[in-house]
């Protein structure tokens, strides 16, 4: 029985290794996943779903969709990934974490199915399929379910019901590896989300993004929304409009009641999404702006809410992402920068971009830059700057190892 989340994830880690060795960009499909869930009972056929895909803003607008379906008095599960800072933030029902206890217990009962099963899942095609499970056995009125990585192979895919929401939040250039070179190709894989009578609602994007998304509705018989594009003060304001529209067509559809004032209400805070810290005379950001345009919206954000300033910077970057382009939009809001590293691994092998090169790119603009040898280190120079405004940003995954060292 497990007891605790350490013993938790100590259990998870055999799946960790699947991915390493077996699943990690090797002919990915759905076909795992859907075999494991038929193992432990087809959760996923009996879930009423939104399903979100896209590039940036995929976590955010899932928060922001279940809290507005919540504010109509529906259950709604959340799953995301990867988590910050609790394994239980991928099983989350009204955006509350399971309890420990509570997901302990359930993850005891759904190892020994897997086990009894013979499946030998990767760790997110496990993680996929538990949180449809608990939903399941919660008996839940929604599901949000955000994709991990495209969308057409990606295990969140096994729900194809003809009732679920796609929500396509903002295309761009990322993971080209294993997506593809284009946005079109890209697009074409957060659009295999789509299934037959689907509803599908996105903002307006680049014409070629469109096009894939239109084409790909028109194949399965979908309805396909598109929100005009507007300016926006920040990034979560764009975010928090297409969830809006997404939990109006549902409340619609379902004759929901959705408070009128339930968008000015929403509570837009998002673990390690422009994730607001006060420590002491500081103000902490931190957001995992990991990737060329994601760090675009988030120098617009910044310039937009705290216009003139410039902020000392934490910095660490996850391999394979163009990190000469992340630091140059990074310089325009910077007065100083600590480079560092992190290892950490949820359901991939991840490292980080050598601290010494990210040093090099900031110097080359003009921008004094240290090392830091490891997160906890950073973290403590982090603590110890006593500046008024603090930009943490990089990996996902080296925002949840300073959110484990600074407490926050």
């Amino acid at each position: 029985m497990i007891k605790t989340i350490a013993e938790a994830e100590q259990a998870l880690a055999p799946y960790v290794a699947v991915a390493w060795e077996t699943t990690m960009g090797k002919g990915i499909t759905t076909e795992r996943t859907l075999d494991l869930s038929r193992a432990v009972g087809s959760p996923h056929e009996r879930l009423k779903v939104i399903h979100v895909a896209g590039t940036s803003g995929k976590t955010s607008t899932s928060y922001f969709v279940s809290r507005l379906l919540a504010s109509t008095g529906a259950s709604v599960g959340l799953t995301v990934s990867p988590h910050i800072y609790s394994l239980t933030e991928r099983i989350q029902i009204n955006t509350v974490p399971l309890g420990d206890g509570l997901f302990c217990e359930y993850l005891s009962e759904y190892l020994e199915l897997v086990g009894r099963s013979k499946q030998m899942p990767s760790y997110f095609e496990l993680m996929i399929v538990f949180a449809l499970w608990v939903f399941d056995k919660q008996r839940l009125d929604y599901v949000v379910l955000e994709t991990g990585l495209g969308g057409l192979h990606d295990s969140s895919n096994i729900c194809r019901r003809d009732d679920k929401v796609c929500v396509i939040t903002d295309i761009g250039l990322d993971h080209t590896d294993i997506l593809g070179n284009t946005l079109s190709e890209i697009a074409a894989q957060k659009a295999g989300i789509i299934a037959p009578r689907n509803q599908v609602i996105m903002h307006e994007q680049a014409d070629e993004i469109v096009d894939v998304v239109r084409n790909a509705a028109g194949i399965m018989n979908a309805s396909l929304d598109i929100l005009p594009s507007e300016e926006y003060k920040t990034y979560q304001d764009r975010n928090s409009r297409l969830a809006f529209a997404v939990a109006r067509y549902v409340a619609e559809r379902d004759n929901l009641e959705l408070p009128g004032n339930a968008l000015r209400k929403l509570d837009t805070t998002v673990p390690g999404r422009m994730q607001i810290v006060k420590r002491g005379e500081s103000t902490i950001i931190l957001d995992g702006a990991h990737n060329e345009q994601k760090t675009a919206a988030l120098i617009k954000t910044l310039q937009n809410k705290y216009p003139g300033q410039k902020f000392a910077l934490v910095v660490a970057i996850k391999q394979t992402k163009d990190y000469q382009k992340v630091v140059e939009l990074l310089s325009t809001v910077a007065s100083r920068v600590i480079a560092t590293n992190f290892q950490l691994s949820q359901h991939a092998p991840i490292n980080s971009i050598e601290p010494r090169l990210i040093q090099s790119a900031f110097r080359t603009r003009g921008i004094e830059c240290d090392i830091a040898g490891s997160v906890e280190q950073a973290t403590n120079q982090l603590v110890q700057m006593a500046e008024p405004y603090v930009l943490v940003t990089g990996s996902l995954y080296f925002l949840a190892q300073v959110g484990y060292f600074c407490d926050l």
